[in-house]
Formats: C-alpha cells, sequence, structure tokens
C-alpha cells in the first residue's frame, strides 16, 4: 500500500511538470504571435525601400559598365576588328539578362552563394516561426496579412542581395578579363572609369546591407525578446539559413542557446581538454590564453586587411581616390548646422547677436556647399539699456574645402538686412540689403559621437563698401549634425 502511494505520488509530479512544461510552451507560442503590428510595419516600409533602391541601383550601375564597354569596343575596332568582336562579342547581352534578374524575383535565388547577413537570417527565420504560430492560435486575419506581406519583402530582399552579389562576381570576373585582353593594345587607360564603376557598384550594395543590418531600436529590442524564447531558438537551429551552412548541435538540456551560432563555445574547449589531459590546474587557464591569443591574431590580420583594402579594390586603380560620399542617400549626405555670432554696438547699431541655421551637402568627403539664414536679434545699446529689437535677417551660401587635418577654407556669399524692422512686410524693399563676400578658415571637431562643433574666423572683403560700415573681421561658433 505504501509502494503504491509512492508509485501513485511520483506520476503526479510527472503529470504535474508535464502540464507546467507545456504551459510554458503554449506561453511562448502567445508571445511569439504577439509579435507587434507596428514593427512588422516598420520592418515592411525599410525592406521593401532597401529592394527598390538596390534594383534602380543595381539597373543603373549595368547601363553604365555596359555603355563604357561599348566606348572599348568602338576605340578598339579602329585597331583590331577581329579582337574587338571576340572581346565585346556578347557583353552587351550579358548585361542585358543581368539587368532583367535583378528585376525578376520568381526566381527564387535565395539559396545563391553570398555574403551572410546575420540579421536578415534572424528575421526570415522569425518570421517562418510566426506564420507557423499565428496560424496555430488562428490569429486575426489583418495580423495575418501584414504577416505575409512582411515574409515576401525579406524573401525578396534575400533575392536582390544574392542576385547582387552575383552581378559583383560577374563584374569582377569581367574586370579582369578586359584588363588582361586590353593591356597589350593599349586601352588599360580608358579601362578606369569601367573599374570605377565596378568599384562604386560594390560599395553600393555594401552600403545597403549595412543599411538594412542596422535596425531601428524598436526591431532590435522586439527581435531579441523573440531570440529569448526556447522555441525560437530551436527552430533558428533547425531552420535558419546558417544551419544549411553549418550541422548545428543540439542544444543541451537545460541550456538551449548553447551551440546555437554553431561554433564551438568556450566551454566546449575546456571540456575537451579536460577529457584528453585529464583533470589539470591549468586546463582552464591554457584554453582562456589560446582563445584570447587566437583572437588576437585574427584581429591584427583583419586590421591588415583594412589597411589594404579599406572598401573594395580601389587600389589596383592607380590616382583613383574613392568618393565615399557617392554611395549614400541625399539625406545622408545632408549637415545640419548652427551658428552663433555677436557684434558690440556702435554709433549705428546696437549690440547684436546673429542665430543662424544652414543645411550643407557633401560633394566629397573634402568638400561641402549649402544654404542657410540669420536672424539678428538687438540688445541695445550697453547694460544699463537693455532693449530686445528684431534687428535684422540675413540670406547666406556657404562652400566648405578641407584644407588639412580638422581645418576647412570656408567662403560664403551673404545679403543681410540690418535695419530694424516690426513686420516682414518691409523687407520686400532691397535697396537696405548689404551684400558680403566672405573668405576664412574654419576648425571642426569632434564633441559627441553624431555632434561636430565649428569655429570660423572670416574676413568681408566688401565691409569697406557697406554704408554704414560693418566690421571687416567675422569670428562664428556653431555646430553641426
Amino acid at each position: 500500500m505504501k509502494h503504491s502511494s509512492c508509485l501513485l505520488s511520483l506520476v503526479t509530479v510527472i503529470l504535474f511538470f508535464g502540464e507546467l512544461k507545456s504551459f510554458a510552451q503554449d506561453s511562448e507560442i502567445v508571445t511569439i504571435a504577439s509579435f507587434p503590428g507596428k514593427v512588422l510595419k516598420q520592418i515592411n516600409a525599410r525592406s521593401a525601400g532597401i529592394n527598390d533602391k538596390l534594383m534602380n541601383q543595381s539597373e543603373k550601375y549595368l547601363k553604365r559598365m555596359a555603355r563604357e564597354e561599348r566606348k572599348l569596343r568602338r576605340k578598339l575596332l579602329r585597331s583590331d576588328s577581329t579582337a574587338a568582336e571576340n572581346i565585346f562579342g556578347d557583353a552587351q547581352t550579358q548585361y542585358s539578362l543581368l539587368q532583367q534578374r535583378i528585376k525578376n524575383t520568381s526566381q527564387q535565388t535565395s539559396n545563391l552563394p553570398g555574403k551572410y547577413l546575420p540579421y536578415l537570417d534572424s528575421l526570415q527565420t522569425a518570421f517562418k516561426l510566426l506564420d507557423k504560430a499565428h496560424r496555430l492560435l488562428e490569429k486575426n486575419p489583418q495580423a495575418g496579412l501584414l504577416l505575409k506581406k512582411a515574409i515576401t519583402n525579406v524573401e525578396e530582399l534575400q533575392d536582390k542581395f544574392s542576385q547582387a552579389d552575383n552581378i559583383k562576381r560577374y563584374i569582377q570576373q569581367r574586370k579582369k578579363f578586359l584588363e588582361e585582353q586590353l593591356a597589350s593594345y593599349g586601352l588599360t587607360k580608358d579601362l578606369k572609369k569601367f573599374k570605377k564603376q565596378v568599384y562604386y557598384y560594390q560599395a553600393q550594395v555594401e552600403e545597403y546591407k549595412q543599411a538594412f543590418d542596422n535596425p531601428s531600436l524598436i526591431e532590435a529590442k522586439a527581435l531579441a525578446i523573440l531570440q529569448k524564447t526556447t522555441l525560437f531558438q530551436n527552430f533558428f537551429r533547425e531552420h535558419s539559413r546558417l544551419a544549411g551552412f553549418f550541422s548545428l548541435p543540439e542544444a543541451p538540456q537545460g541550456n538551449p542557446i548553447a551551440g546555437f551560432a554553431g561554433l564551438q563555445t568556450r566551454e566546449g574547449i575546456e571540456q575537451q581538454l579536460l577529457q584528453r589531459f585529464g583533470s589539470l590546474p591549468d586546463v582552464q587557464q591554457l584554453a582562456v590564453h589560446q582563445i584570447n591569443q587566437g583572437q588576437s591574431q585574427l584581429n591584427e590580420l583583419k586590421n591588415k586587411i583594412n589597411k589594404l583594402s579599406p572598401r573594395s579594390d580601389d587600389g589596383e586603380i592607380p590616382g583613383f581616390e574613392p568618393n565615399l560620399q557617392k554611395t549614400k542617400s541625399f539625406v545622408k549626405r545632408l549637415e545640419v548646422g548652427t551658428n552663433l555670432q555677436t557684434v558690440k554696438s556702435n554709433n549705428f547699431f546696437p549690440s547684436t547677436s546673429d542665430l543662424a541655421l544652414s543645411v550643407g551637402y557633401k560633394l566629397n568627403d573634402k568638400s561641402t556647399i549649402g544654404i542657410g539664414s540669420s536672424y539678428k536679434m538687438g540688445w541695445g545699446k550697453d547694460i544699463r539699456h537693455i532693449a530686445v529689437t528684431h534687428q535684422g535677417i540675413g540670406l547666406r551660401s556657404f562652400v566648405d574645402v578641407k584644407l588639412k587635418g580638422s581645418i576647412w577654407i570656408a567662403g560664403g556669399a551673404e545679403m543681410n538686412y540690418r535695419s530694424q524692422f516690426s513686420n516682414f512686410e518691409i523687407l520686400n524693399d532691397y535697396s537696405p540689403w548689404q551684400k558680403s563676400a566672405l573668405l576664412g578658415l574654419s576648425k571642426k571637431y569632434r564633441v559627441t559621437k553624431k555632434l561636430k562643433g565649428n569655429m570660423q574666423l572670416l574676413y568681408d572683403f566688401l565691409s569697406k563698401q557697406q554704408i554704414p560700415r560693418t566690421q571687416p573681421v567675422v569670428f562664428r561658433i556653431g555646430y553641426i549634425l
């Protein structure tokens, strides 16, 4: 009777823990299925946007490379028509095929070999799991449609990245082939423009990959919550793209994230050392030392590679200095700045402060052009006669050219209305406006990761022509975002 009671208790405990495990798993399914719709919309918009940009840019660069090859072919025809036909015979057809493929999303090329993108792989795997959870719990149809759209957009983006990698491989091979074939005809210099297009296309694709691999805070947080669930970890181990590259090991019971990346963990290495050498006191220290040493060597090798080739094979183009702004979007090339200039009072004007706002566009890494406006606030004649007034406004245009290090040459043309005004209709009269032609030096320095400081010392070459005359030397301080 006593044994029967113990057996019954044991069965009860087993059933209890089984139900508890089932409840925990069910709660994870509910958590997964409750993935925020706001995040799905954001991912949809971002992936669709990069998808369109990648397709358009690929088509644009392929057309440019095809045009450069046509020019090379015409030059070679003058000296050797047979060689021109052999070298450039089907080139235009190949470029047309590549353009068609980058537009076509029905070929299912997502399994093409290419650079592994961790965030994209995690996102695709997460969406597959979300789809299963939604169908299991029969969530509302609207959420299901939003999820299916997200799955389609991300799969299409993976396809576009794979196609872009395919194009990169082709144009690299094509570039090498043309270099070898045209060397004996003295057309190596004429190949420079083609090689530049190859470089910028590769840089543009990497720019889009990095942009997508840098998720917003809300995306990263939502995915991080999802990745903590045991269901996701097990699902990733079986269905992720990484699982297709490696045979990911099963997670030890009680530690579901062990072996998650398909690589040896520190604990795994220590366990192998213990099995091989026994319980030695220095086994753990040896493992740590070897791992740190290997990591140090990898970092050293990575730095050497970066020094030799910062972004691509631009070192193969003599005298070519890449414009790193070229592959960035219009918005990312903009700089928003503010500055302050204070002028003491004289016989004609009270003490004033110029508060300015400007927007600059980076032509390249060493030059920026822009426009701006300023507002002149009057403070009165002196400390005993303070009076805040609208003392004028200004319109500005400027050019900054890097001289050396953090020193830039700064210049600009300005129009300033320096008279007190009570309404904006007065500003329609252009006769009181004064012109300024400024040139000087600017020092830009880092304040925070995203904020730069700027100090300018400028000379106004038109100050003597202004009535009443203004001070020729202008000093401004400001900030740039």
